[in-house]
């Protein structure tokens, strides 16, 4: 593994590297940049991930398409009015998630106008995630992940992934639970209920809006009609696989799909390194 650095590019390339794996979190002006249509690169965009990684943007983005997007607002240190709220569409409980964030990582739910302000001012005070954060609306209903991955033949979507055993309705961050001890793949009879097909061809629809040029994973949750909803899309998702010793439960959600879809973590590792573009 090399450095993401100039440096650590170079000394890839000197060794003879002839793809460039970005594992990383891209932005414009990455050294990566220097280096298109010189050599293969199996990652997004920097640009379009720099772009993608402001949630309530590419939210705003698949909205104005007619994706099927939870509601929200942005919000500061003062809490938004409870009329403001309703304008917006939005009633308690609500979710307090940062703009730019990873995971579950910042994010809390709140059943009250006080609670959101005491929310609000803790995720900014942390000063870990910038000074504007989103206030969205809960989904109590299923949560689903589809991992998608772009192709010259359109987008192929592995087989959702349901996220089980929430804390006070968040999907713990998988630094602290493993999410192959409470994510399951659906059942291909699960798959074809036309909710969760309907839902499917909202994510095909949005890896093509945001460009994607490698594996990308969206969350979805249901609302209280059973209706899904996209509420993060992800560029840069986790890509880990079990295997290591002291590491055998640490599939990430796309490798759960990928076994799903029958493929081994390698065949997805396949998969992936078979869209590597140049430019």
């Amino acid at each position: 593994m090399f450095a993401d650095t100039e440096e650590g590019i170079a000394g890839a390339l000197q060794a003879g590297a002839t793809v460039l794996w970005a594992n990383t979190v891209l932005f414009s002006g990455h050294p990566l940049e220097a280096h298109r249509g010189r050599v293969a690169i199996v990652g997004q965009l920097p640009e379009r991930q720099q772009a993608a990684d402001d949630k309530f943007a590419t939210n705003a983005l698949l909205k104005s398409h007619g994706l099927p997007v939870a509601g929200a607002l942005l919000a500061g240190r003062e809490a938004p009015a409870l009329e403001r709220l309703a304008e917006h569409g939005l009633h308690f409980p609500l979710v307090v998630k940062p703009v730019r964030g990873r995971g579950s990582q910042g994010v809390s739910r709140v059943d009250g106008y006080t609670a959101l302000v005491v929310a609000l001012q803790t995720l900014l005070d942390s000063r870990a995630f910038g000074n504007q954060a989103i206030v969205e609306q809960y989904l109590g209903g299923d949560e689903l992940t589809l991992t998608v991955l772009p192709g010259a033949a359109g987008p192929l979507l592995l087989p959702p992934v349901r996220r089980l055993n929430h804390i006070d309705g968040i999907a713990p961050y998988n630094g602290t639970v493993a999410v192959s001890s409470n994510s399951a793949a659906l059942t291909a009879e699960e798959a074809q209920a036309p909710q969760v097909r309907g839902l499917m061809a909202a994510c095909a629809q949005a890896c093509d809006l945001v460009g994607a040029r490698a594996a990308i994973r969206i969350d979805c949750r249901a609302d209280g009609n059973g209706n899904y909803h996209i509420f993060d899309l992800n560029l840069k998702p986790n890509m880990t696989g079990a295997g290591r010793p002291g590491r055998e439960d640490q599939d990430s959600l796309c490798a759960i799909a990928a076994r799903a879809h029958g493929w081994s973590y390698t065949d997805l590792l396949a998969a992936m390194l078979a869209s590597a573009w140049t430019e």
